[in-house]
């Protein structure tokens, strides 16, 4: 059990006693595993985004930043400071919408943390068990204040999670490497959450923005470390006083969620890995999709109607005075964040990943299908919703035939993993003629035993070319 230094009702406190007090030790086997995941997952989807147009433009922004520093930008392999590294391959990781997720605090931990914890870490010259227990630090604090404060902070106020609470996972992650005390990581706290921003805009207009919310995220939390660290002070208590985060960010919020089995339930063990390229809200409608083409051999020439049942969010967010660009998006952003696109997409092409958005979002086959689908309330999934993203999808045949596929688990979580072989299958197809073949079997091995390490660099080395 992990030893709490101080216990009061104070969640801020807790939570920085918490993460000062947590050793590679204290974590349970089974999370020491599911973190190399997650830095295995980072890696298959920053290398792979590298490759795109928002990346190279990214990487410009870093070149035009430029700073002599110590701190890998994955692929390129230049040498940057730890800010700039942390913005560039942050917003490789957010680019293409495949990295990691939490369904119930709606956020992706590993776009704003592990970049930071990357660079510190080849800055301090940090061992992998200490780079796990920062991950670790880092994914626990994010997810737990994401969970006290959704959905109210981004259905009814508008913010992004992965840009505002991954500030605190980004910081606490950096304060861990940093070996800051409990008083100077509550004081960290109280900086994160003066630095925290994002809106959800892009929903309903694409762009770049999105991407670039996973680097923002993951330098602004370097920020408030650095300062912790050398000695600057902060309000007390920020999570929970008033005028605190949770009260301003939130108009309903829960502050037992942040510190509710702390030390015992480890909340990285319900992150889920994506198999499809798009919003994880909506992946069980393409695993409908791909369903009805795999298994019931559904075309798309003979369908006649498409029937999606879904929450009362998520019909009012693609209802077309919402959502104007919902049976013809306006660029690959757009394609990637729409229900009926993403369906037509599974069921005529049988893929979802990036490359598939980018070559297709304006095919006149699938947007010709995409009109086909109707978004309508289902009371059913209703009640799952924060914590499940689930669809109901009805397939309607020109013959009058109907399909159902009714999809709870969408594939990648915890109740549908992938099996062993898939998940580094997966990594293998994303980084192929990127990095040579040996090369991505050494990320793989070196991941694998992260825990052995002595540097970080050596991790970071295998991810250049």
């Amino acid at each position: 059990m992990i030893k709490m230094t101080r216990v009061d009702d104070y969640p801020t406190t807790r939570l920085a006693d918490f993460i000062t007090d947590l050793s590679f030790d204290d974590i349970p086997n089974e999370v020491v595993e599911k973190m190399k995941d997650c830095f295995l997952d980072f890696l298959r989807v920053s290398i792979h985004s590298s490759t795109y147009d928002f990346s190279k433009l990214a990487y410009q922004v870093g070149k035009r930043v430029g700073g002599d520093g110590k701190c890998t930008i994955l692929v390129h392999g230049d040498k940057t400071t730890s800010v700039n590294a942390a913005f560039v391959n942050g917003t490789f990781a957010h680019g293409i919408e495949s990295d990691d997720t939490h369904v119930s605090s709606v956020l992706h931990p590993g776009v704003t943390i592990l970049p930071s914890v990357l660079a510190i870490g080849e800055e301090e010259h940090i061992d992998g068990r200490q780079l796990i227990t920062a991950a670790v630090a880092g994914y626990e604090t994010m997810i737990r204040i994401g969970e006290a404060v959704m959905p109210s902070h981004m259905i009814e106020n508008g913010f992004h999670t992965t840009a505002t609470i991954g500030t605190f996972g980004s910081a606490v992650a950096v304060g861990k490497l940093l070996r800051l005390s409990s008083k100077k990581m509550s004081n960290l706290l109280g900086f994160a959450a003066s630095h925290v921003s994002g809106l959800n805009v892009f929903y309903d207009w694409g762009s770049m923005l999105k991407g670039s919310h996973g680097g923002k995220a993951s330098t602004s939390g370097i920020w408030p470390a650095l300062m912790a660290y050398v000695g600057m002070d902060a309000p007390p208590n920020i999570l929970e006083k008033r005028g605190g985060f949770c009260q301003v960010y939130s108009n309903k919020y829960d502050l037992k969620k942040i510190t509710d089995r702390l030390g015992e339930e480890f909340k990285v063990m319900n992150v889920e890995f994506k198999p499809h390229s798009g919003s994880r809200t909506l992946h069980s409608a393409i695993d409908a999709a791909h369903n009805a083409r795999n298994l019931h051999r559904v075309e798309a020439n003979n369908l006649k109607a498409i029937t999606v049942g879904t929450t009362n969010y998520i019909v009012e967010k693609y209802s077309e005075s919402i959502f104007p660009y919902v049976y013809k998006p306006r660029d690959v952003y757009t394609a990637q964040q729409n229900i009926p696109f993403c369906i037509a997409l599974g069921l005529i092409k049988g893929s979802n990943h990036f490359q598939d958005y980018w070559q297709n979002w304006e095919n006149g086959n699938i947007l010709e299908t995409a009109k086909l689908v109707r978004l309508i309330h289902d009371p059913e999934v209703e009640k799952e919703f924060p914590n499940g993203f689930i669809s109901r999808v009805t397939f309607k045949l020109n013959n009058g035939e109907e399909i159902t596929e009714y999809v709870k688990h969408p594939k990648g979580g915890p109740k549908n993993p992938f099996t062993r072989t898939e998940f580094l299958d997966l990594f293998r197809k994303y980084t192929l003629n990127i990095l040579p073949a040996n090369q991505i079997e050494e990320i793989i091995k070196t991941v694998e035993e992260l825990d052995k390490i002595q540097n970080v660099s050596e991790l970071l080395e295998l991810t250049c070319k």
